[in-house]
């Protein structure tokens, strides 16, 4: 999984299924629920590799142990509790976080044994039964017990953080049978549901004892327990984490792990400006660099350390699937509310020249909140889509049937005319009026809004487009907050009228999507309901989508709606994407030859292959 996934998404499998035949029907309710043993889950189909793999192909059995890695952190931290809304965790704290079972990286929706060491299943999916490792430990070397995973989810239902909340909202209750046992009650009989549970991870009940004066609901930077390979080995507040890998891990050898984790320490070290952090890295401060901004890969690396080979360039193939990237505009204040004014921003955002002058032309237009993967709508809805769509007709615009999905595009030239003159006739439509240069309402009021960003490479991609808006008399301001935290209260409590948000989904989409789009999340703040999105139409498709969990064809056709009528919605101005998944590092490391097909299997896979210093570039 991508390290820019939150931490509580690393153990969090995408579906399920099972390593043999399973009835999946539902039972009568005067017949006794029928379990069956499992060791392996795939949502759809079988698990790509059987009970007697010996360790992930893409994971090399003889990867050296030692040595140490140095990584970059954007921002700042005040909190180690991933788990709750207040306060900005480490998100390499997903490194000290084991789960009852874990992904292949060669499939989207998949669990295998970590710490449960089997699963028993009902032939309704109404429950299921965890058996645990009898060897599994924390750190610490006390037992991780069933009813750790109950204190869990107690914790997640109790204080959660909303979008979480979200997540495991049809995983009903827990119960510890015995300490090696756990028993799952699902709210929904789905096999999303069920694979939710699977991705849970256990919280040292005796560690949060309230005696200790520990409560999870409270942010803390004292370090816990760890039920993963890594565990906390210094924090220095705001500034650096360090992680050790824990030498005695009792899961090291489990055909999940073996050939992976293989750094004695991993350090982060944060930076509050990209810039400077990019310069960091070729100045040699830490190792490896996710290379998002175009401008540094075209550009960037043109010092000697490049050119002797002393740090390595690579560009992988990037499968992963994406939600959408953009700006979110925010519907609860005018004058966003109103679509028409919506559509008008969207269509005056030239990506096509603003890719082919200021990012080298390596970015590829995003123009679905299901990026990259089968759940995206194309062309015109068709067949199933489009008698799904048809039972909202009249709630839903005309074009929505007959044009496809609207994503402005231009012929890159930054002659825009034509599109000004559509935007102003669909401004005039919502009651504005062009006067002296300035668009105003019936009020004399002025159309204005403020993008609200966090670094200054953003800003360099936003003005193209706030030029193009007050050329046609929109008050469009820019505000820039880099203090992370600061800019993080504003996001969860919707203090912004246009914001930056690249948001992931979990494939195949399920229950997270509700703290997205849902409209009863749009008043809570922490969601991730940032444009504020209340629609009957999307809720009943949102319904549609959760009602559809198991059934593949019948969910790629609700998702595929769901996001047409939320494209046509105009909540968000779409940004990019990377085709490709560009990283540089120092050269002192190895990675198998054969990588996950969704990543580049970072750092999990990857070792240490030269310890020597680096020299400055």
């Amino acid at each position: 999984m991508p390290r820019a996934a939150l931490a509580f998404s690393r153990t969090m499998i995408g579906a399920l299924g099972f390593a043999g035949t399973l009835a999946m029907g539902a039972v009568p309710a005067a017949q006794a629920v029928e379990m069956h043993k499992a060791t392996a889950l795939a949502e759809y189909g079988e698990p790509l590799y059987g009970p007697d793999i010996k360790h992930f192909p893409y994971a090399n059995p003889d990867a050296p142990k030692g040595g140490d890695l140095t990584l970059r952190g954007l921002g700042t931290f005040d909190t180690l509790n991933y788990w709750i809304l207040q306060g900005d965790y480490p998100r390499d704290i997903a490194l000290t976080q084991g789960a009852l079972m874990v992904n292949s990286e060669d499939e989207l929706s998949s669990a295998y044994p970590q710490i449960a060491e089997s699963v028993e299943v009902a032939d309704d999916l109404s429950e299921a039964v965890f058996h645990l490792n009898a060897k599994a430990v924390y750190s610490d070397g006390h037992p991780i017990t069933a009813g750790d995973f109950v204190f869990m989810l107690e914790t997640i239902k109790t204080v959660g953080h909303p979008f979480l909340r979200s997540v495991y909202q049809d995983v009903a209750s827990a119960e510890a049978i015995d300490d090696h046992t756990l028993k799952v009650t699902l709210g929904a009989h789905t096999r999303k549901a069920l694979i939710t549970a699977a991705g849970l991870s256990p919280l040292p009940r005796y560690w949060w004892d309230g005696s200790q004066g520990k409560d999870p609901a409270h942010s803390t930077l004292t370090p816990y327990p760890s039920s993963g390979p890594y565990k906390i080995k210094s924090v220095d507040p705001g500034r650096s984490i360090t992680y050790e890998r824990v030498k005695d891990w009792w899961a090291a050898d489990l055909p999940t792990a073996v050939g992976q984790n293989n750094f004695d320490t991993i350090k982060d070290i944060f930076f509050q400006d990209l810039d400077v952090s990019f310069e960091a890295f070729k100045g040699g401060s830490y190792d490896y660099i996710d290379v998002n901004s175009s401008r540094d890969w075209a550009t960037g690396f043109d010092v000697p350390a490049v050119k002797d080979g002393r740090i390595q360039k690579v560009e992988f193939p990037n499968h992963v699937p994406g939600g959408m990237q953009g700006f979110y505009l925010n519907t609860r204040r005018p004058p966003l509310n109103d679509i028409h004014v919506r559509q008008a921003l969207s269509m005056l955002f030239d990506f096509e020249w603003i890719n082919k002058n200021l990012m080298y032309g390596l970015y590829t237009r995003t123009d679905s909140f299901f990026r990259n993967s089968d759940f995206a709508a194309r062309g015109l809805p068709e067949g199933d889509e489009k008698a799904l769509l048809e039972k909202y007709k009249d709630q839903l615009p005309p074009d929505l049937f007959t044009q496809p999905v609207p994503v402005s595009k231009t012929d890159g030239s930054g002659n825009v005319r034509g599109d000004m003159r559509k935007a102003l006739d669909l401004l005039k439509e919502a009651g504005w009026t062009l006067k002296d240069g300035k668009l105003i309402n019936a009020a004399g009021d002025p159309l204005r809004f403020t993008v609200m960003i966090d670094s200054p490479a953003m800003e360099r991609v936003t003005q193209p487009w706030v030029q193009n808006l007050r050329r046609i008399g929109i008050e469009a301001n820019i505000q820039s907050i880099p203090d992370s935290a600061t800019y993080q209260r504003r996001m969860d409590k919707f203090d912004f009228d246009a914001t930056v948000v690249n948001a992931t989904f979990f494939p195949p989409p399920g229950p997270e999507l509700v703290s997205r789009f849902k409209s009863s999340e749009a008043t809570v703040d922490g969601t991730g309901n940032w444009s504020g999105i209340q629609s009957p139409v999307v809720d009943a498709l949102l319904d549609e989508v959760l009602k559809a969990q198991g059934d593949l064809p019948r969910l790629t056709t609700a998702t595929r709606a769901l996001d047409r009528v939320l494209m046509w919605g105009f909540y968000v101005v779409p940004h990019w994407y990377n085709s490709k998944i560009r990283v540089a590092y120092w050269n002192r490391f190895a990675h198998p030859d054969q990588l996950p097909t969704y990543g580049d299997g970072f750092p999990e896979l990857w070792w240490q292959t030269a310890p020597q210093a680096k020299p400055a570039p």
